[in-house]
């Protein structure tokens, strides 16, 4: 499902949050409705405030990161 967009899994926090969508939608477990009422709830109790999207950043991974200091993605084989 994610070998061709390996390569952005870069995130560490977004990417656990992506497997966990794909483990749900493999185990039939994804309802849009649970996903819209779990938007809303959050937005509603933040004041329509998302979270910073440089939260969870992963600062090793960056584009000009050592090849030889990466961690190899789980993802690959």
């Amino acid at each position: 499902m994610l070998d061709s967009r390996s390569f952005v899994l870069r995130n560490q926090r977004r990417t656990n949050v992506l497997l966990g969508l794909i483990r749900n939608h493999l185990n039939g477990l994804d309802v849009e409705r649970h996903y819209y009422q779990l938007l809303r709830d959050h937005l509603e109790a933040s004041s329509g405030r998302l979270a910073a999207q440089r939260a969870g950043y992963d600062r090793a991974a960056g584009p000009r990161t050592d090849p030889a200091l990466r961690v190899r993605s789980s993802l690959r084989g």
